[in-house]
C-alpha cells in the first residue's frame, strides 16, 4: 500500500513538472520582445503598462511591457538604468508588502537586465515569485513567475521558462530604427509631392500661357 502510494505521488510529481516546461504560445511584448507561455494569456492595460498574466496549473505567469517616462514615470525618480531598476524593485515591494530575497545583475541578449525575487501573499497564502527585468529605450519589460513553492533561481525550469524571454539585440534594433526611419521618409516624400502635385501643375499652366502669350506678341511684332 505505502509502495503503490510513493509511484502515485511520484507519477503526479513528475506530470506537474512536465507540464510546467510546456510554452508554446508566444506572446509579443510590444515591437522589442516576446514571451514564451504555457498558453493564452489575459490583458490588462493600466497607467501605460501592459500586462500579460495566466494562471497555469497553480503557477502565475506574469509579463509586462510600459514606458519608463510615461506611465512609470512616477515611480522612478532617475534616468539611469540603475535607478529605473532599484525604483522598479522598491515600487513592487512596497505595492506587495513582499520581501526580497535574491537580487543579481543579468544580461538578456547583450543588454543590462536585473533578477530577482521576492515573496508576497496572496489572500494569506504565501507566493515566491521570480522576474527578470530588461530596460530597453525607455520602455522597462518583465517577466516572471509566482508559485507557492520556494525554488532556487538556478532551478532548472525557471531557467527553461526565461530563456523563452527573447529581446531584440542592439543589431535588430538599429535596423528596426533604420527601417522605420527609412518608412517615415518615404511617407513624407509622398505627401510633399502629392501637396505640391497641384503646385507644379498650376505653375506649368502659368508657363503655357506665357509662352502662347509670347509666341503672339512676337508674331505680331514680325507681321509688323
Amino acid at each position: 500500500m505505502n509502495l503503490k502510494l510513493i509511484i502515485i505521488t511520484s507519477s503526479i510529481v513528475c506530470l506537474s513538472i512536465t507540464t510546467f516546461g510546456q510554452y508554446r504560445y508566444i506572446q509579443k511584448l510590444g515591437s522589442l520582445a516576446t514571451i514564451a507561455l504555457p498558453d493564452t494569456p489575459k490583458v490588462q492595460k493600466a497607467n501605460g503598462i501592459d500586462i500579460y498574466i495566466i494562471n497555469h496549473k497553480g503557477v502565475i505567469f506574469i509579463a509586462q511591457t510600459g514606458d519608463v517616462h510615461g506611465g512609470l514615470r512616477d515611480i522612478f525618480t532617475a534616468n539611469s538604468t540603475d535607478s529605473v531598476y532599484e525604483g522598479y524593485i522598491k515600487g513592487t515591494l512596497r505595492s506587495t508588502n513582499g520581501t526580497l530575497f535574491y537580487k543579481d545583475k543579468i544580461k538578456v541578449n547583450g543588454h543590462d537586465g536585473i533578477e530577482f525575487g521576492y515573496k508576497a501573499k496572496i489572500n494569506g497564502q504565501q507566493t515566491y515569485r521570480y522576474q527578470h527585468t530588461v530596460d530597453l529605450n525607455d520602455t522597462l519589460l518583465m517577466c516572471g513567475i509566482w508559485s507557492s513553492d520556494s525554488l532556487s533561481k538556478n532551478e532548472q525550469h525557471l531557467k527553461v521558462f526565461f530563456d523563452g524571454f527573447k529581446v531584440k539585440s542592439a543589431e535588430q534594433l538599429s535596423d528596426d530604427h533604420a527601417s522605420e526611419l527609412g518608412i517615415k521618409t518615404g511617407k513624407t516624400i509622398a505627401i510633399l509631392v502629392f501637396l505640391c502635385i497641384p503646385v507644379l501643375i498650376g505653375g506649368g499652366a502659368i508657363f503655357i500661357i506665357r509662352k502662347i502669350a509670347y509666341r503672339k506678341n512676337k508674331d505680331k511684332s514680325i507681321s509688323v
